[in-house]
């Protein structure tokens, strides 16, 4: 179309097969009872921050080192494990400050760049939990359509109108993207995000009631030695 790089048709979308490899290896470690043992969790959070610093890869051997995708599996681990451990990790104004005078005292290391994610993380989630900003959050959440549909968006109309210049593309863009995105959001991932959640409601249904019966077994036998 009308990018400089024909053979590129969303720019964006390279994202997605780590995105799902991330989400699938999360499900799997959960069906294998890995976050039944948070110091293992913990573990592997600790490997796979390790994994892009070495020489050898220890985990992904496959795959060819490159610094757009090495701090991908890191950064969704981080988030993982900030959800495993909310009940004892709080997000508060005095952790952002000392992850960044972690950063400030590393930043000249070669791993500098993992106190900078996790600050800038960790101020994120701590802006977005402030009153004043949850009183504004929209109902609908277009980020994610707009991160998708903005790119294809803005190439179309630049095949089709190229003569109306950059700033008649980016204006209109953001309108059709916001469009598409909000449709995204109703039609696509919500719905998507309630099956999820309903799959996984089963899921620990399913192993709470499996682990009672063990526990429930394990007292009755016990029950004739006492």
């Amino acid at each position: 179309m009308a990018s400089p790089d024909k053979a590129v048709v969303n720019g964006s979308l390279w994202t997605l097969p780590h995105e799902v490899g991330a989400y699938v290896a999360l499900l799997a470690l959960f069906m294998v009872g890995v976050f039944r043992l948070p110091v293992l969790a913990l573990a592997i959070f600790v490997l796979l921050l390790v994994d892009p610093l070495t020489g050898n890869r220890l985990l992904f051997t496959w795959r060819t080192p490159l610094s757009e995708v090495d701090l991908l599996a890191p950064c969704f681990a981080f988030g993982a494990l900030l959800a495993l451990y909310k009940e004892r990790i709080e997000v508060g104004l005095a952790t952002v400050s000392g992850l960044v005078l972690l950063y400030l005292l590393f930043r000249s290391s070669a791993y500098s760049f993992y106190f900078f994610y996790a600050a800038l993380f960790a101020a994120i989630l701590y802006l977005s939990g402030l009153a004043a900003l949850r009183k504004i959050k929209p109902r609908s959440d277009l980020s994610y359509g707009v991160y998708l549909w903005g790119f294809p968006v803005q190439q179309t109309l630049q095949w089709m109108l190229p003569q109306q210049g950059t700033h008649f593309n980016q204006v209109v863009s953001l309108g059709v993207t916001l469009v598409l995105g909000f449709a995204s959001w109703h039609l696509v991932e919500k719905r998507g995000i309630a099956l999820g959640q309903s799959v996984i409601g089963r899921l620990l249904a399913r192993q709470t009631r499996h682990e009672n019966a063990a526990h429930e077994g394990a007292r009755h036998g016990a029950a004739p030695l006492a």
